[in-house]
């Protein structure tokens, strides 16, 4: 069965150049494909890695372990690009170099919110749901055919 993306290419890019949307909403947008997902959940842990073990090789042994730098840095990067690729769209950080940083946040705020709802002794749900209506104005509450496509857009990502 062939993946149909819930939005379509040319309105992902409408709804960017409209603006009012934040940096994780439009990552998101930009990786709908579950298998652009999975090589981006290997691949930017992957990138981390290479970035981190260099310093931490120097310091424990010594030695500067840039051979397996070059290939942590290539698989990590070519999962990136092979993501794209299905995707059929470019990395988001083309455009925009925030989403270098944007990508393991985006992919850390599941664990995150977990860890902010175990604090709070509030329910994933509950932390959910207050993201949202932190973002839908008050008078619409309850009536979510009238919600702002930006405030339904939060909403189907925080369920």
């Amino acid at each position: 069965m062939p993946f149909i993306p819930k939005y379509s290419h040319e309105e992902v890019e409408r709804m960017v150049a409209g603006g009012g949307l934040n940096v994780l909403e439009v990552y998101r947008l930009k990786h709908q494909h579950p298998l652009n997902r999975l090589t981006h959940i290997i691949g930017i842990p992957t990138i981390v890695v290479s970035i981190a073990f260099p310093v931490f090789s120097w310091f424990a042994w010594g030695v500067l372990a840039w051979k397996e730098w070059l290939i942590l840095s290539a698989v990590g990067w070519g999962l990136q690009l092979l993501g794209h690729a299905i995707e059929g769209n470019q990395p988001a950080f083309f455009r925009d170099p925030r989403h270098l940083i944007v990508g393991p946040l985006y992919f850390l705020r599941l664990p995150l919110l977990r860890l902010r709802a175990r604090i709070t002794h509030r329910s994933l749900r509950q932390e959910a749901g207050k993201a949202l209506r932190d973002k839908i104005p008050r008078e619409q509450h309850g009536r979510w055919n009238e919600v702002p496509p930006r405030a339904r857009l939060a909403t189907e990502k925080a369920l």
